[in-house]
């Protein structure tokens, strides 16, 4: 198997669709007036 190198943090619009799998355990909420989505 041969190695391929690959950025971690690749830069440019991100193409990939998404789709919400639950909203359990998933909220939304500010933190010094800055909009955060995740598992808070």
């Amino acid at each position: 198997m041969e190695f391929k190198y690959a950025p971690m943090f690749q830069l440019g619009k991100d193409e990939k669709e998404y789709y919400l799998l639950t909203k359990d355990y998933v909220s939304v909420g500010e933190l010094v007036g800055l909009r955060r989505e995740g598992n808070l």
